[in-house]
């Protein structure tokens, strides 16, 4: 297990720059009139170098990627029902992701971060609902399975 969590680690922290390095490229494309950004203005601010700014968005993003990757461990845990889960995984990477998103790319307004709010619940929903009609079929698959070899005994 400890296997398993060091590796969720790892890969988190790893795909959770990636995606902070590739976000930060979109963002330079879409507001950099050619220049990479290496940071959002605002963020940057907030340091004495431009290299501490970039050294604090490498282990913020980092800091995402490992929430979600443990916080995967949730959907683990079969005794509880997949709202139950969602619900949880919701709140705990919300409680991560939201607030580095917030410092790092957000506008410090109400709206910016109403916006990002329901576009995190949004996808939420949209999420559960994908699986719960995936979950829903597949069993339906399994029930017509047994119920076929039932019916053959």
């Amino acid at each position: 297990m400890i296997q398993k969590i060091l590796g969720r680690i790892s890969m988190g922290f790893i795909i959770g720059v990636t995606l902070g390095q590739i976000t930060q490229l979109v963002i330079s494309v879409l507001i950099g009139d050619g220049e990479f950004l290496s940071t959002t203005e605002e963020f940057g601010s907030l340091f004495s170098s431009e290299v501490t700014a970039v050294l604090a968005q490498f282990f913020l993003t980092g800091c995402i990627g490992v929430g979600l990757a443990l916080g995967a461990f949730i959907f683990d845990i079969e005794s509880w029902s997949l709202l139950k889960q969602y619900i949880v995984h919701l709140i705990g990477t919300g409680a991560v992701w939201l607030p580095i998103v917030i410092l790092l790319w957000m506008p410090q307004s109400i709206i910016g971060v109403i916006i990002l709010l329901a576009n995190f619940i949004g996808a939420y929903l949209i999420t559960y609902w994908i699986q719960y009609v995936k979950s829903k079929k597949d069993i339906e698959e399994i029930n017509a399975v047994l119920q076929q070899a039932k019916g053959g005994v």
